[in-house]
């Protein structure tokens, strides 16, 4: 019971020292209060959600992709999350980019980087 959204956005291996799709994530997957995801949770929408980066074809476009999954009550209520998320993400457009949620993500990239299993 997932229901996920997608974007085409501009293809992000120009970017790779800002990383504002992983930015985006970051904000979008954030659990703490205030949260959208706490905000879903608490609703009793929502069990879990992701987002980050999907398929991409080199040169022309990648995919972001935020990925909830449902709780019963949230199948019965799609549209109220989808207008939950799309209210966030006008919020966020508003809004400049601040530093601290750059270095905030740059330190647990680090960190799944350091702990990263060998493949």
């Amino acid at each position: 019971k997932d229901l996920t959204f997608s974007w085409v956005i501009p293809f992000q291996a120009p970017f790779w020292r800002t990383k504002p799709s992983e930015y985006i994530s970051h904000l979008l997957g954030h659990e703490g209060k205030g949260s959208i995801i706490a905000a879903l949770k608490e609703q009793g929408l929502i069990s879990a959600c992701s987002a980050g980066n999907g398929a991409w074809l080199e040169g022309a476009f990648s995919l972001l992709n935020v990925t909830f999954e449902l709780t019963d009550k949230g199948l019965e209520a799609v549209n109220d999350i989808g207008r939950y998320l799309f209210a966030y993400l006008g919020m966020l457009q508003k809004s400049a980019p601040e530093k601290r949620i750059f270095e905030e993500a740059q330190r647990l990239a680090a960190i799944r980087f350091k702990f990263k299993e060998d493949a």
